[in-house]
């Protein structure tokens, strides 16, 4: 059933209880307010130090194509991408998602510096932050402080729902990724256990209440457990703008 029709099925019943001339004007000011609602699609940005693979997580989570670059910083200013899913009708009236691939930091002091501004704007209209690590760096300490100073002020709701996304894990040590099947090694799983639990102790110290369910490790270029971190995303949005969130399904279908 349509999102439509549960409207029409929850507005017979009020219209059954309440038969009278106040009826049809509250029932055009109900379908305006859901129209107003589906108008305004979630909104999610994608965080994290320069070089951790947010450009390719966007590209293999959602099937787009942005450039990425091994050289130096691919995202210079936030890039906001209209996420539209194949084969269904769009809802709202500006695509499924949308999408901010934002500037990567702790590159340059000078840079960092026009950087949290442009975050702080982004941040403050978004329902759901990733932020992105690399699983094979044992650094955290950047991200500390730009969680700490930057995101925690902007938009303290988002920051207490921060989902972290672990990238790169086919790269953790040993380095011998099972490409058969497409999973770590014995030794490398064991690796990830503990890189996960590291990264989830120290982000906790800015990130109160991270729990294991909002850690995900992950590789972008593998396409490794990115429906976990998708479904981690879905739970971390607001439940009163999850519903819409949850009705683009399965990220096949992008």
């Amino acid at each position: 059933m349509g999102n439509d029709n549960y409207i029409d099925v929850a507005l017979e019943k009020i219209r059954a209880h309440w038969i009278g001339q106040g009826y049809n004007k509250f029932s055009k000011f109900i379908r305006g307010e859901y129209k107003k609602e589906i108008s305004q699609v979630p909104r999610i940005a994608i965080i994290g130090a320069s070089g951790v693979g947010k450009t390719s997580t966007i590209n293999s989570l959602f099937g787009t194509n942005l450039r990425v670059s091994h050289t130096i910083a691919g995202t210079k200013k936030p890039a906001r991408i209209d996420v539209r899913k194949k084969g269904r009708r769009i809802a709202g009236t500006k695509g499924d998602l949308i999408l901010y691939d934002m500037p990567g930091f702790d590159e340059d002091i000078e840079i960092d510096e026009e950087h949290k501004e442009i975050y702080r704007q982004v941040i403050a209209k978004c329902d759901v932050a990733v932020w992105v690590v690399s699983g094979p760096d044992r650094r955290m300490k950047s991200d500390q402080e730009f969680i700490r100073d930057v995101i925690t002020p902007t938009n303290s709701e988002l920051a207490s729902r921060l989902v972290v996304g672990v990238n790169k894990v086919d790269r953790i040590n040993p380095e011998n990724w099972n490409y058969q099947v497409n999973v770590p090694s014995a030794e490398q799983a064991k690796n990830l256990t503990a890189i996960l639990e590291n990264v989830r102790n120290k982000l906790s110290k800015v990130v109160p209440g991270l729990t294991n369910n909002r850690v995900i490790g992950y590789s972008a270029t593998q396409r490794y457990h990115l429906q976990e971190l998708f479904g981690a995303m879905l739970k971390a949005c607001p439940p009163n703008r999850a519903w819409l969130l949850h009705n683009t399904g399965d990220i096949a279908n992008y």
